[in-house]
């Protein structure tokens, strides 16, 4: 069963995921699309540490462009 971040509106992990991997980079971000954290507020906290845990783990998993040398 997913987890429930935001009890007021009954939004789980997985949409918030998905958000955060389509763009959203912020809680003001994820509130526009979602509407979470616009009730009491409480899930702030999970929600930030949700964007640095997912915008740090997408930025990782970027391999670096290695070009080819160029014959001499």
């Amino acid at each position: 069963m997913p987890d429930l971040i935001c009890y007021c509106l009954r939004v789980e992990k997985p949409p918030i995921v998905a958000a955060i991997e389509a763009g959203c980079a912020s809680v003001e971000d994820l509130s526009a699309c979602l509407r979470v954290c616009t009730g009491c507020g409480g899930c702030r906290p999970d929600l930030e540490d949700m964007l640095r845990f997912y915008r740090s783990e997408s930025e990782t998993s970027v391999t670096p462009l290695i070009r080819p040398k160029k014959a001499v």
